[in-house]
């Protein structure tokens, strides 16, 4: 029975034909024929004769699973295959998956894979008009065949004024169109047009103008003065300005690092180059610490629901803040499918919530302003130094020392970080008459949930 097919603007646009008659019909994402009481996608891009013939021999060369939809790529007129925005969405994103698990070439971490699909979802869903007035997703345009109009109707979908915003949503698909290129989904690179350059370094600077995060000397004794009674935020605040610990150092510090025999933090920081951290300690910051008691296994609280904490304090035991839920206080929450595929990853920060409380509880809270703040009033206090030392600096921070010389260095004189931290004491509590929160409370628990 002979099929009318109103045919696409792009498939006509290109050249093809299609035969009065055909056994394939044409659906959303384009020509489909039925195998087995299943509907099998081939695209429109070739001949549907020659679709129809390649899809035969796969069936009858058996190379194709049968649960899953049959793919066909498509060809342009001179054989060179086309790759539509969604195939090569989805091979990208497969690989970033594969780097997240296998951690090769390099890592990627869950959180930053859900800023890519976001933008690369944000981008498939795009809408664009041609001149004649037809409107379809770029999901279903061929990668190669989108030029700057295309990438300015992206971008003008972009959530937000902030350059970091804008940064986020375009270094993704920068990223993506680069990659094809270079693994041959793609046969050449795309012109992305004005819209979708990274803005500079002097937009950047100009967006954080007005944004003031670091705390005076007046706003973190007010800030002390009103945590002293809660053992977790007085160790944020002191970490954060003792060592410069912003949320994603508060939930990722494993207890074994905390020496607060030797005073002293020492351990790889979790980033690009795993850079090597040592913090000496205030002797505030380590009564604060073994003030602080997390949730144990043993608690009356956790005994009544083992099958739900149990799993928590296996994976989580090792760290050495905990939620009273017994997570990490920053972490990523990942969501997979039940093959263990990675869908999306979101970000949990108890502890931005729990400094927002403790901003507002002491009459300092201001927008723009959170917990690392307090690593911008540590790095600006030690850049006031009468002898600067950036090394020192940059050990207390985590920050990767990008000399070479930096290669052949494997012990720091400890006299230089201890200088570094003595400064920043002075400059925020020195002549303070109120007395800092140094005595254990009464209340502190098992010293053993402490490491020493």
């Amino acid at each position: 029975m002979a099929v009318t097919i109103k045919l696409p603007d792009w498939f006509t646009a290109a050249g093809y034909k299609l035969p009065a008659k055909f056994p394939m019909s044409l659906r959303k994402d384009g020509y489909a024929k039925s195998f087995n009481n299943q509907m099998k996608w081939v695209c429109g891009c070739i001949s549907p004769r020659e679709a129809v013939a390649r899809l035969h021999a796969r069936i009858k060369a058996g190379d194709f699973d049968r649960k899953q939809p049959l793919m066909l790529k498509a060809t342009e007129p001179d054989g060179q295959q086309v790759v539509t925005v969604k195939e090569l969405s989805n091979l990208y994103m497969g690989w970033l998956r594969q780097r997240i698990e296998t951690k090769k070439p390099r890592p990627f971490k869950a959180r930053t894979y859900e800023d890519y699909r976001l933008a690369i979802q944000l981008f498939n869903d795009t809408r664009w008009t041609d001149g004649g007035g037809n409107s379809d997703r770029l999901a279903n345009q061929p990668a190669v065949k989108l030029g700057p109009a295309q990438f300015a109707a992206y971008a003008s979908r972009i959530p937000g004024q902030s350059p970091y915003t804008r940064d986020r949503y375009i270094a993704p698909i920068v990223a993506m169109y680069k990659w094809g290129v270079e693994n041959d989904h793609l046969p050449h690179p795309v012109k992305m047009g004005s819209d979708m350059k990274k803005t500079s370094k002097d937009e950047r600077r100009d967006s954080r103008a007005n944004i003031q995060k670091e705390f005076s000397r007046d706003e973190v004794r007010k800030l002390v003065t009103a945590a002293a009674d809660k053992p977790l935020w007085i160790s944020m605040v002191l970490l954060g300005l003792n060592a410069g610990f912003h949320n994603a150092d508060l939930g990722a510090l494993p207890r074994e690092v905390v020496e607060l025999d030797r005073r002293v933090i020492e351990f790889r920081r979790g980033k690009k180059g795993r850079a090597y951290r040592k913090a000496p300690l205030w002797r505030e910051t380590i009564d604060a610490l073994r003030s602080y008691r997390r949730p144990e296994p043993g608690d009356k609280r956790f005994l009544k629901r083992p099958d739900v904490y149990g799993p928590c304090f296996e994976k989580h035991g090792d760290l050495f803040f905990l939620t009273t839920f017994a997570m990490p206080l920053s972490r990523a929450c990942e969501e997979r499918s039940e093959r263990g595929t990675l869908l999306s990853a979101n970000r949990v920060d108890a502890a931005a919530g729990e400094f927002y409380k403790l901003m507002k509880a002491a009459d300092v809270h201001s927008v723009g302003r959170g917990l690392s703040g307090l690593r911008t009033t540590f790095r600006t206090l030690a850049e006031g130094m009468p002898v600067k030392d950036d090394d020192a600096i940059n050990l207390i921070m985590g920050h990767t020392d990008r000399h070479i010389s930096a290669e052949y260095v494997e012990r720091f004189p400890e006299a230089k970080l201890y200088a570094v931290v003595d400064h920043v004491w002075r400059e925020l509590f020195e002549g303070w008459t109120s007395e800092l929160p140094t005595q254990v409370p009464a209340a502190a628990a098992d010293p053993a949930a402490v490491p020493s």
